[in-house]
């Protein structure tokens, strides 16, 4: 049962009907309710075809009033005032009201709702542009408040399966629906209930639990029989040690100055060389090939950009010009807060048309206003992994070591994190020669070792113009040294000695007082002239100069 009102004013109901006689109603309108209706589209045609402002504000008031003049019910059930709280029983029916609906959508949402086995009827409403009908609940809501909970379920299962969107005040329970003249008014007897709890809105409580439990499914492990499939490979060294697969984060750590462009330049030449290719790689390899290679560079001025990727593209890789599937942009320019979302918007674009294989960040600490945000260098850092996991490829980003900080200590919180969630941090070190060194950083992996005795090792060539591998230098850096040593001895040697030959005691005395060193550290000094050849020791156990 349901109310039935003479109008739009009145605060209370004329009598209670059934759904079959409001269906009759429609079908078989009144005289009154067809002549209210032909004045009400006139006037509404009027307003809307009113050049002066105050006339369309006049007409669409007495269109208003005219509507306000027709019969209506309340669907949702019968009142004693039609207020939200004077509700006597619900109907178990949601007031379906769509409207502005242009005549294509108009059919369209006929015929999903013909269709559907929750609808109880529908007929055109009065503008002859919306509809409005009962949907059956499974459920008889006791108040407004559980009308509304059924609203939302409505408005959900009606935008999931239709695509039709509810009018939000329908959600009041003594919503008011005006009377038409629909002949094909479409009626439903034997309508199945909607299951109000399977489509309800859940509340944010709710929400949050859901989206936790969909986390704790998704990485839930619940056999071992399986292993989960193999993440590619994209970056190893020549002798096959893995330092950054599909999925990871590798990071290039080191001082200013120090070569880190230049294995930048080799990882993206490894990257795009053809197979095969005998190109100065630094030892490194990328044996994944298919995928694209993005490079955003945040550091270098437009000539160091250029010079990097012409080194990997011409020197290295040995080819003419940029291949399709390297991407390389300047971030210099760019705002901060502009460079990731740019970065993620490249990668969609791109995997729309093949995978992302390798991403590089020339310079990630600069995807950050400060580095010692710790909130912002975490979820830049968790970023940077969702994105690596995301695609299926490897992230590989260039930061500096802090100069002032012992043991290579990158900067910031921002070095920090990445320490912890990198798959491979390769370290690398420049000596006095010119020399650079590049290994692991303690010479640790996730995945291996790569210590510092087995550092490759590279120096800038001005012939090649880039970074060339080079030999081990360490032996002829342990020579320089003691070339270094042995000629600091004889200083010391022309310093202390006050006469052509000189006993043991004496000796040590005045290295004592040259060096202001204690008698032991004096005793190591004179073994160590003797063992370099820098003085003699003689038979009768003096010492003079070597000739």
């Amino acid at each position: 049962m349901i109310s039935f009102y003479t109008c739009a004013t009145d605060p209370k109901p004329k009598r209670e009907i059934t759904i079959d006689e409001l269906v009759g109603m429609i079908r078989r309108p009144t005289i009154r309710i067809t002549q209210t209706l032909k004045q009400w589209r006139a006037k509404a045609k009027e307003a809307s075809i009113a050049q002066d402002l105050d006339d369309e504000i006049k007409l669409s008031e007495e269109r208003d009033a005219i509507k306000k003049s027709l019969p209506g019910v309340t669907i949702s059930g019968t009142f004693k005032h039609r207020k939200n709280d004077s509700l006597k029983a619900h109907s178990g029916l949601m007031t379906i009201d769509i409207d502005h609906l242009e005549d294509e959508d108009m059919q369209r949402a006929k015929d999903c709702l013909a269709g559907d086995p929750h609808v109880v009827f529908f007929y055109a409403s009065p503008s002859g542009s919306g509809i409005k009908g009962g949907l059956l609940l499974d459920r008889l809501p006791a108040n407004d408040a559980e009308h509304k909970v059924a609203f939302g379920a409505a408005r959900e299962y009606l935008a999931k399966t239709h695509n039709l969107e509810l009018d939000p005040a329908t959600k009041d329970v003594s919503r008011l629906a005006f009377l038409s003249a629909d002949p094909g008014c479409c009626h439903n007897p034997e309508a199945v209930p909607l299951d109000v709890e399977a489509w309800r809105e859940l509340t944010a409580e709710e929400q949050e639990v859901e989206r936790l439990q969909a986390i704790l499914e998704k990485g839930s492990l619940t056999s071992i029989l399986t292993a989960p499939q193999a993440c590619p490979i994209i970056l190893q060294r020549d002798d096959g040690t893995i330092l950054g697969e599909a999925g990871n984060i590798v990071t290039i750590e080191g001082l200013m100055k120090c070569g880190k462009s230049g294995v930048l330049s080799a990882i993206i030449a490894a990257a795009i060389a053809p197979p095969g290719s005998t190109g100065d790689f630094l030892g490194l390899e990328v044996p994944e090939r298919e995928g694209w290679i993005l490079h955003f560079d945040c550091e270098q001025s437009p000539r160091g950009h250029h010079q990097l990727i012409k080194n990997a593209v011409e020197k290295r890789a040995r080819l003419r010009d940029i291949p399709p599937c390297l991407k390389s942009f300047s971030f210099l320019e760019a705002e901060v807060k502009d460079r990731w979302p740019a970065c993620q918007l490249a990668a969609e674009s791109l995997a729309e048309q093949a995978p992302v294989r390798m991403v590089v960040f020339d310079g990630g600490a600069d995807f950050l206003l400060l580095l010692n945000d710790e909130e912002a260098s975490r979820n830049m850092v968790a970023a940077m992994h969702r994105f690596a996991v995301k695609h299926a490829c490897l992230v590989v980003v260039v930061i500096h070591d802090n100069p002032n900080a012992e043991s290579g200590k990158t900067r910031g919180h921002f070095g920090s994190e990445l320490w912890r969630k990198a798959q491979s941090c390769i370290g690398i070190t420049k000596g006095d020669d010119g020399i650079s060194a590049m290994c692991g950083k303690n010479g640790i992996l996730r995945d291996g070792e790569w210590p510092k005795n087995d550092s490759t090792y590279f120096r800038w060539s001005i012939n090649e113009g880039m970074h060339v591998t080079v030999s081990d230098p360490s032996e002829a850096r342990k020579q320089g040294k003691m070339v270094e040593k042995a000629e600091h001895l004889r200083g010391l040697a022309g310093r202390v000695f006050s006469a052509p030959v000189m006993t043991h005691t004496g000796l040590q005395q005045a290295i004592m007082k040259e060096i202001k060193s204690t008698d032991r550290t004096a005793r190591t000094r004179i073994k160590s002239m003797v063992e370099m050849g820098v003085i003699i020791r003689r038979e009768d156990r003096n010492y003079e100069v070597a000739k």
